[in-house]
């Protein structure tokens, strides 16, 4: 069973009152809790809210796809680069390209 699937079976017996013991009800809580954070530790983002999300310190990079252009985000030392390509032709050169200091955003 994987994670999403736990977790979605520990929040419906919370929802349907299955829990009443409080140190069941603790405990699952608690479990619903550490299995989020172990999904979202899998995940390149996290959701954070409505439409956005949050690059996971685990991973350096995402790649996304919008219509016909894959985007490629990627955190460096220094800050974060964005190259623009031709959908299925990542390995090319991009079409475009930008990029920002976490120094020059840490003013702002």
């Amino acid at each position: 069973m994987s994670n999403q699937k736990a977790i979605g079976r520990l929040e419906e017996f919370l929802d349907e009152g299955r829990l009443t013991n409080e140190y069941n009800f603790s405990k699952i809580t608690e479990v619903i809790e550490l299995l989020q954070e172990e999904e979202s530790s899998k995940s390149a983002l996290t959701f954070d809210s409505e439409n956005d999300y949050i690059l996971n310190n685990e991973h350096d990079y995402v790649w996304i796809t919008v219509k016909n252009i894959s985007i490629y985000l990627k955190r460096t030392d220094e800050g974060v680069v964005i190259d623009l390509f031709p959908i299925l032709r990542e390995g090319e050169d991009c079409i475009a390209t930008t990029f920002a200091f976490f120094a020059e955003a840490e003013g702002i």
